[in-house]
């Protein structure tokens, strides 16, 4: 009879693997796609005021999925070093979101800026 708290195996490596690959995704589209449809400078520091300190060169807006993979490979590494499976999936919950708020910041950006 299995227990009330058994946790169901972390599938790691496929979410791993598709975290990166929407990362990479949203970064060669950005590259190719988008790179004469972008102003040469773009919003990104929105903790900034308001006006010129905002912009940043186009090139910048890869940033946040660099970010957003290099956070998931850490975790990654994390995971696979720590027993605790509550934590595990906490830090698998902080992968998934950091790629998330990281696509739709770079998605409002586009839609905000870009000649689409």
């Amino acid at each position: 009879m299995k227990k009330s708290h058994d946790l169901h195996p972390l599938p790691l490596t496929k979410t791993l693997l598709s975290l990166l690959f929407i990362n990479g995704a949203i970064i060669v589209f950005q590259l190719t796609f988008l790179k004469n449809r972008l102003p040469p400078v773009v919003p990104l520091l929105f903790g900034k005021p308001q006006g010129e300190e905002q912009l940043v060169p186009k090139l910048y807006l890869t940033a946040p999925p660099l970010t957003s993979s290099i956070i998931a490979l850490i975790n990654t590494a994390l995971i696979k070093s720590i027993t605790n499976h509550f934590l595990k999936y906490v830090l698998l919950g902080l992968m998934l979101t950091a790629t998330v708020l990281s696509t739709i910041t770079v998605i409002k950006i586009v839609l905000l800026v870009g000649y689409i």
